[in-house]
């Protein structure tokens, strides 16, 4: 009868083991694994990998090499014939877009965007973005009274990894959340809006079950009749299915009026039905659907009024662990929220016209069911802003005992500014009471490590012959995604961009090689971080920095020849730029043309 082996395998099963000491053990991947390898497991990476890959100090030294090299190229107006345009002393005009932050709503500011291209190996289109969203004479957001950052005294803030600050605040605030905002020189990204009893100004909730929200416009049929569209196509209103209904005002805020809320175990749930008439809204032709909303007006316009009216329906879930460490031992409850808000707020994008009804005189469109939000106001006068503590940097002039050591450039040419990114708002002094806040100019970036996406299009054969359609191999939700309540919009959009970024990388102040190289080249200078990498990866970075450098070239021409292909990733930057949430961007990237 065998010997039992208790678990342990054969006796046998050690013999053979290697002697040799000229020769070390291979090295495994960066981390430990667990034992079951079935489908949820995660890789854990070691303290020191973590450090490793944490650090800033990598990303800040290749961005200031693309800035050296001149690996960039900024996007220039170009006439019909593609020549760049100049001015009147021979210098070249920048391409600049206006736009407008939360358009149609009385808080709109005025914004331009320029942009500047970078050449990758690793983008379909052999191409990486640039957006610098600079602010056209920003409101004022508020002052400052007090800052909440004492770390013995407001330790549960830290916890929760806020620093809150309270002062007379402007209601366009409520909109901001995840914007950075700035005092001249602090800069730091809000994460929430309270009252001056410390609670939140905002709720928001998505559409729940998906696509069920809708939107009916109804217009006056004479007027429906009378188009050129309608005459053209044998007087059949009914040819206007499938193209695109606007409402002008499509941000709209009401107070709360016929709201349902209930409530389940970790969410409670709102049922509304909006209403609103005397609006301005258009009929567009779908076949060359802009990138952004900014140039809506651009699209072909078959049909306009003054007339119209419209109701809303939808279904709109919010979570409860978001809020309920805000009522300390109340359970939050709809009802509890009922009391707390006084108005409603929500957006109509433009939409795909799914079918009309000629009722009297009138003709009902209705829109493809889609997924909307639902925001909830209260007032936050006097309130609390709560800010993200690892999102705090500092600007000033980059001098040193007030001599700055730049070469003097042209008549005109701006000052060097130096941005510190390791600041502690628990030991250093941010957000100077009395200031004045205003919204912040940003850099957003369409590559992977600025925007935690991966931006996809389909590719053709090469000259070579090669084939890599990798579209067909985008990856789906994993295990260490957002919830699908979170990531509600985006997983729509999956089959062109896919995310991976979680909360605290949204919050936080967000920095690649392509935009510290930008920034740069705007006479800001990025402060050297301190937290330098292990002399191992030191090491390793050089070498590979120096065959990514000597690549340039060969980027360049590929990306040059991929120019044309697509404006996906330019996209994805504007629509990170205007600070879209991710149902309106999931929007953007599935409705344009590229």
């Amino acid at each position: 009868m065998p010997r039992k082996q208790n678990g342990f395998g054969k006796s046998k099963a050690f013999n053979g083991v290697s002697t040799r000491v000229n020769k070390s053990a291979k090295k495994s991947a960066a981390g430990t694994y667990p034992s079951d390898r079935r489908y949820g497991s995660s890789v854990h990476r070691s303290v020191i990998e973590k450090y490793d890959l944490d650090s800033t100090w990598a990303k800040w030294r290749r961005g200031l090499e693309y800035y050296y090299q001149g690996s960039w190229e900024k996007l220039y107006e170009r006439d019909t014939d593609n020549k760049i345009v100049v001015d009147s002393d021979g210098d070249p005009v920048t391409q600049e877009i206006t736009s407008k932050l939360y358009q149609g709503t009385p808080e709109e500011m005025d914004v331009k965007f320029t942009s500047f291209r970078y050449p990758t190996k690793r983008a379909d289109t052999r191409n990486h973005y640039v957006v610098k969203r600079a602010n056209v004479n920003p409101p004022n957001l508020g002052t400052i009274s007090e800052v909440l950052n004492d770390p013995d005294v407001d330790s549960d803030n830290r916890a929760y990894g806020e620093v809150w600050i309270q002062g007379s605040f402007n209601s366009a605030l409520r909109r901001m959340v995840n914007e950075r905002i700035t005092d001249g020189e602090t800069e730091a990204t809000i994460t929430n809006v309270l009252t001056a009893n410390k609670r939140p100004a905002i709720y928001v909730g998505k559409s729940y079950p998906q696509n069920t929200t809708t939107l009916t416009v109804s217009v006056p049929l004479s007027e429906v009749l009378a188009t050129t569209h309608v005459i053209n196509n044998n007087n059949n209103v009914q040819s206007l299915v499938g193209e695109i209904g606007y409402l002008k005002d499509f941000f709209v805020e009401q107070s709360l009026s016929n709201e349902v809320f209930s409530d389940d175990a970790y969410d409670f749930q709102v049922s509304a039905e909006h209403t609103g008439s005397s609006q301005e809204f258009e009929i567009l032709d779908r076949t060359d659907l802009p990138p952004s909303l900014y140039d809506i007006a651009a699209l072909p316009k078959l049909y306009d009024t003054t007339n119209a009216s419209f109701t809303l329906n939808g279904n709109y879930k919010f979570l409860k662990e978001q809020y309920q460490r805000f009522f300390g031992k109340q359970y939050l409850t709809g009802d509890v929220v009922e009391t707390e808000v006084s108005t409603v707020a929500f957006s109509v994008m433009p939409f795909t016209i799914n079918s009309l009804l000629i009722v009297g005189n009138q003709v009902e469109i209705t829109s493809i069911p889609f997924d909307g939000t639902l925001t909830l106001y209260a007032s936050n006068a006097n309130g609390y802003l709560t800010i993200a503590d690892h999102s705090f940097t500092k600007t000033v002039l980059d001098e040193y005992d007030s001599v700055s050591y730049h070469k003097l450039g042209a008549v005109g040419a701006p000052s060097w500014y130096r941005k510190d990114t390791d600041v502690d708002p628990w030991m250093d002094e941010v957000f100077t009471s009395g200031n004045q806040l205003k919204p912040a100019d940003v850099y957003c970036c369409s590559c992977p490590d600025y925007s935690k996406s991966q931006i996809r299009m389909p590719e053709t054969q090469g000259a070579d012959g090669a084939v890599a359609n990798r579209q067909a191999r985008y990856p789906l939700p994993t295990v260490m995604s957002e919830s699908d309540f979170l990531a509600l919009g985006l997983n729509q959009a999956a089959g062109i961009v896919q995310s991976w970024e979680d909360r605290r990388h949204r919050l936080g102040f967000k920095m690649c090689k392509h935009t510290i190289a930008t920034m740069f080249m705007d006479s800001l200078k990025i402060k050297e971080p301190n937290s330098y990498p292990t002399v191992e990866v030191r090491k390793a970075f050089e070498e590979k920095l120096e065959a990514d450098i000597k690549e340039n070239n060969a980027q360049n021409i590929a990306s040059i020849e991929r120019l044309g292909i697509t404006t996906v990733e330019l996209v994805y930057a504007l629509a990170a730029g205007l600070n879209l949430d991710d149902i309106e961007t999931a929007y953007v990237m599935l409705n344009s043309n590229y």
